[in-house]
C-alpha cells in the first residue's frame, strides 16, 4: 500500500498544484490566499490520500466486495466530509483571503485527488492490501 500512496501521493500533487495555479489566476484569487499555494496543497493532498489508502486497506479486509464498497459507498461520502473542512474554512474566514471562489478552486482539488487516488486504488490496492 505504500507504493500506491507513494504514486497517487505524487500524481495528484503534481496535478492539484497544476490545476491550483490555473484557477488561481483564472478566479482572479487574492494572492494572500496561502491555501492555494504549493506548499499546502502539497501537504493536504498528502494527508487525503493517506487516509484514502489506509481507509481502502480496512475496507478491503472488511467487506465483501471491497473495490465496489470503497468507490460507489467510502470514497464519495469521504470526499463530502472533507469538503466540510473547505466550508468550516469560509464560514471561519481564519486565513486571509478565504473567497468563495477560493473555496470552491480548493473543492475542486479534492475531486482530482480523489479520483486519482481512488482510480490507481481500483487498479493495484487490493493486491498491495493482501501482502
Amino acid at each position: 500500500m505504500l507504493a500506491v500512496w507513494a504514486v497517487a501521493s505524487l500524481v495528484s500533487s503534481i496535478a492539484n498544484v497544476a490545476v491550483a495555479a490555473v484557477l488561481s489566476k483564472i478566479l482572479n484569487l487574492p494572492s494572500n490566499f496561502a491555501q492555494i499555494a504549493p506548499p499546502a496543497v502539497i501537504s493536504i493532498t498528502l494527508v487525503g490520500v493517506g487516509a484514502a489508502v489506509i481507509v481502502f486497506a480496512i475496507v478491503a479486509r472488511v467487506a465483501a466486495d471491497p473495490l465496489r464498497t470503497f468507490t460507489f459507498v467510502v470514497a464519495p461520502i469521504g470526499l463530502i466530509v472533507s469538503w466540510l473542512f473547505d466550508v468550516a474554512l469560509y464560514v471561519s474566514r481564519v486565513f486571509p483571503g478565504t473567497t468563495g471562489r477560493g473555496t470552491i478552486a480548493l473543492m475542486s482539488l479534492h475531486v482530482i485527488a480523489g479520483v486519482i487516488t481512488v482510480l490507481l486504488l481500483r487498479a493495484r490496492g487490493l493486491s498491495d492490501a493482501a501482502r
